[in-house]
């Protein structure tokens, strides 16, 4: 098996096993019956289970700035919107419940995570920003301050992944709140 392969299983097993018994109760042993790799081989690739759960919140962030370069890359702007907004509700379905736990439990990591977390808030920002500034110079948005609007949209957004995390992720139809609430938004935005 290629190093990348045993570290991506690594972090798979261990992502599963934090969020499902907390980051305190899942042990380096645990991880390593969990992937069926030996814990030496664990520690080659780690120096401890807090190098572990870092190296989870670094994958997330490179998800999602790899999910926000791609959803840039289109010349719609609703197009762009629309795929920005559905990597924030991917990187809830997939990194938050883990991120709670690593904050709560893993000793001094309560800032990195806020960092990261506030991180992610500025790159969505920024991608709507230039999103609805593209739509405005398309004729395609009516002429608004393109940051507080991208601002506005993310605050409906954080709404929404709040919902679903009160909702224990039992939240009816995400997708479908998230066609409804860009609707709404592009209507308000729109020039006719």
């Amino acid at each position: 098996m290629m190093t990348t392969d045993t570290r991506e299983k690594i972090l798979q097993a261990a992502s599963r096993l934090f969020v499902r018994q907390g980051y305190t109760a899942t042990s380096v042993q645990r991880i390593a019956r969990e992937t069926g790799i030996g814990k030496a081989t664990i520690y080659h690739h780690f120096p401890d289970k807090q190098a572990i759960a870092y190296s989870l919140l670094d994958r997330s962030s490179s998800r999602v700035q790899d999910a926000l370069s791609a959803a840039n890359a289109g010349d719609d702007p609703r197009r762009r919107i629309e795929a920005i907004a559905r990597a924030g509700i991917r990187l809830r379905n997939e990194s938050f419940d883990l991120f709670q736990v690593i904050r709560r439990e893993v000793p001094g990591s309560r800032t990195r995570v806020h960092a990261q977390l506030g991180s992610f808030f500025v790159l969505y920002t920024t991608g709507f920003t230039d999103a609805i500034r593209a739509g405005i110079r398309q004729g395609i948005f009516r002429p608004v301050e393109p940051t507080e609007a991208a601002r506005a949209l993310l605050i409906m957004l954080t709404g929404l992944y709040v919902q679903i995390y009160l909702s224990g992720n039992r939240f009816p139809d995400p997708e479908k709140t998230l066609r409804s609430m860009l609707d709404i938004f592009f209507r308000g935005m729109e020039t006719r």
